[in-house]
């Protein structure tokens, strides 16, 4: 019966309302045409507020990526300008300092120029990717822009219309103000209408019976239910967190196979890097005793010892002049005079040139050994006050 009264509820309120209206001021038609072309014209005009400004953020965006794509051209064209210019002063023995020889010169050479090569070409490339990808979204932009743009005129267009249109509304309403028509309360109305709507009334009468005859139904206690829903969600919640720390122990133990993996791959690398680092070595000391032994070959009294190995076993480059098998710093003044004067000779050898050799502290050597240069010696006499040539 309330379903039946709020159908009648329905059709009297509908039938009320039509009556009104028939009997409503006959300028509110105009003025519902008014404000509905009126709301139009706000939505269009927002929308196209927001195109103008996405209009505005793509032009800043073109504008950005044609100067990062005209920088990348410049970029592109001053790397592949770029030429290799070599230096006499690079072409030194990291080790002696000398001039390398023309042989390893020219490999040298060749080296810098392959590697200046494969690294130009990498940077163009490089470049070359890079400006593309740019010019793609600057393209993108612009096309994107281009759909804007039309749809900006198009809106332009039905704003047009749609000020047209409400002008001619508000002409309309203007013509119709100041007409007055009787108004009534539409609840008033329809609570006299359902007053006397006798079907109506009985129901209301009949329902109120209807309540009065229904027993009272006390509430069901759920509370021991709720009990066990929340122990079985504690139990689901801790399966749940078993499942969890399983599925983590098992990324555990796979990211320790995978980690055991790596190490034998860089355990393996290492020992290779090792091997080539030992090689080299090898080869370094080969080249410094031989260096050693071509140059100790040439002087009769003094040996150079070209490398020197450190307290962990490891020989480094080194270049020390010994006499007799004792270090120069280690050695007494008669031998450092000796040792001195077989560099001289050798020198002058090797050189085809002699000068003039002042020995100091003369005195204290018994036996001065010969050389092809003139020796000046400075003898000091006990009892001598002034200087004596002789």
């Amino acid at each position: 019966m309330e379903s039946a009264n709020q159908n009648i509820e329905f059709e009297v309120k509908k039938q009320v309302n039509a009556d009104l209206n028939n009997r409503k001021d006959p300028s509110g038609d105009a003025l519902d045409n008014l404000s509905e072309h009126q709301g139009k014209l706000e939505r269009y005009q927002g929308a196209l507020d927001k195109f103008i400004a996405e209009q505005k953020s793509f032009t800043e965006q073109q504008t950005t990526l044609q100067s990062q794509v005209d920088k990348k051209g410049k970029q592109w064209e001053a790397e592949n300008a770029r030429e290799l210019k070599f230096d006499d002063g690079n072409f030194d023995c990291p080790t002696c300092k000398r001039p390398l020889e023309e042989e390893g010169i020219e490999q040298e050479k060749e080296k810098m120029i392959t590697d200046f090569k494969e690294d130009k070409q990498t940077s163009l490339a490089s470049i070359n990717r890079e400006g593309k990808a740019l010019a793609e979204q600057r393209d993108q932009i612009k096309s994107q822009k281009v759909k804007l743009d039309s749809r900006i005129a198009d809106g332009a267009k039905l704003i047009k219309e749609q000020v047209a249109k409400v002008k001619e509304m508000q002409s309309e309403v203007n013509k119709t103000v100041g007409q007055e028509v009787a108004t009534e309360n539409p609840e008033t109305t329809l609570k006299n209408a359902l007053d006397g709507h006798k079907v109506y009334q009985d129901n209301i009468k009949e329902v109120a019976k209807i309540k009065k005859s229904i027993p009272e139904v006390k509430p069901i206690d759920v509370s021991e239910l709720k009990s066990k829903k929340e122990e079985v969600q504690k139990e689901l919640n801790e399966v749940k967190a078993l499942i969890a720390s399983q599925d983590q122990i098992t990324k555990a133990d796979d990211r320790v196979a995978e980690l055991k993996s790596q190490q034998k791959k860089l355990a393996q690398e290492i020992a290779t890097i090792e091997k080539q680092e030992y090689q080299a070595q090898q080869f370094t000391i080969a080249k410094v005793t031989a260096v050693e032994q071509r140059v100790n070959s040439m002087f009769d009294q003094v040996l150079f010892k070209m490398f020197d190995k450190q307290v962990n076993g490891q020989e480094v480059e080194t270049c020390i002049c010994t006499y007799k098998g004792v270090d120069w710093n280690d050695v007494n003044t008669a031998g450092k005079i000796k040792a001195g004067l077989d560099i001289i000779n050798t020198l002058c050898k090797h050189y085809g040139a002699t000068a003039p050799v002042m020995i100091d502290g003369a005195e204290s050597i018994t036996e001065i050994p010969t050389t092809d240069s003139q020796q000046i010696r400075l003898i000091v006499e006990k009892g001598t006050k002034e200087l004596i040539v002789r």
